[in-house]
């Protein structure tokens, strides 16, 4: 039987000139007579002697069935998914957070015939396809941790205050940070001298920080109509937030500060170029029914001003 089938084979053996091209994914291609190989139940087959790109090689075929054009319908899903492969990869290696939805949009005009919309790939199959593009290009990790035990921690992350010897080097940043708290936010203690000679006296002075506690009470912001500044720090947290996840692991944690510090950079850029913001109408009306209410306080009204603070303010 298997005699048999050989020998049908060799009658059935059509030999031609094919091409050797580079596909798109970069690979040889064999390319002879524009033919396309049927999609569906294909069972042709050809060989040939190499596979040096730019060169000329005999095919020889067999089982001719089904060697005819593509069904177009088939073809235009292919190539707005490959399309959408080569611009994932493409974007996500600068921009690694963009949303799936902005790279979809580009190539919905890519299937045009109702046979094709019939057939195409669901949004939610897409968004799903990018996601595992994007993981292709992202760098390559450690493996993450199954267990705690599997945890490595650097020596310098073991050292505590209590611990810290003085001539480590980690002191001295240590110190720069305890300089950088007193001078910006707490002010500091210094000895100072004054008289000459035997009048000489010394004395403790106070040395105002960058920023005043006054600074730290919103209660003259809001008469002056200035930004709160824990409303700016809220702000930014929960915009953080809501990039991640409930419980997000580490390598894709630092995948998201790495994002936001290039939307920082950005955003430094663009306020370099003396680029003003401004503020909505609703934020300025708030602001005005604040102030308008801090203005009305006193201790007589104690009960009546938070009362009616909490009917301004949504928590």
């Amino acid at each position: 039987m298997a005699v048999n089938e050989l020998v049908n084979d060799f009658n059935n053996l059509n030999i031609q000139i094919g091409t050797v091209t580079m596909s798109q994914q970069d690979c040889p291609q064999l390319f002879i007579n524009v033919k396309w190989r049927c999609i569906e139940a294909s069972k042709a087959k050809c060989i040939t002697d190499g596979e040096v790109i730019g060169k000329e090689y005999t095919v020889k075929f067999t089982h001719e069935i089904h060697n005819h054009g593509p069904i177009h319908k088939r073809f235009e899903l292919m190539e707005k998914r490959r399309k959408i492969k080569e611009s994932t990869k493409a974007i996500a290696k600068n921009t690694p957070n963009i949303p799936p939805r902005q790279i979809i949009t580009k190539f919905n005009e890519q299937v045009r015939s109702k046979e094709a919309v019939a057939l195409k790939a669901t949004y939610d199959a897409d968004r799903q396809a990018v996601n595992r593009y994007k993981k292709q290009v992202q760098p390559e990790y450690p493996p993450e941790p199954k267990k705690l035990s599997d945890i490595v921690i650097p020596d310098f992350l073991k050292l505590t205050l209590t611990s810290l010897d003085k001539n480590l080097e980690y002191y001295s940043n240590v110190v720069k940070l305890f300089e950088y708290l007193e001078e910006t936010w707490i002010g500091r203690d210094v000895v100072k001298k004054t008289g000459r000679g035997r009048l000489t006296k010394t004395e403790i002075v106070h040395v105002k920080p960058m920023f005043e506690i006054e600074l730290w009470n919103i209660n003259s912001r809001i008469n002056d109509c200035l930004p709160r500044t824990n409303n700016f720090v809220e702000a930014w947290h929960n915009a953080f937030s809501g990039m991640l996840c409930k419980h997000p692991s580490v390598y894709p944690l630092i995948d998201k500060f790495r994002y936001e510090q290039k939307k920082s950079e950005d955003l430094v850029v663009y306020l370099s170029t003396v680029v003003k913001y401004k503020r909505k109408p609703n934020y300025i009306v708030l602001d005005e029914r604040i102030k308008e209410v801090v203005n009305r306080y006193s201790l007589d009204t104690f009960d009546k001003f938070y009362e009616n603070l909490s009917l301004i303010l949504d928590y």
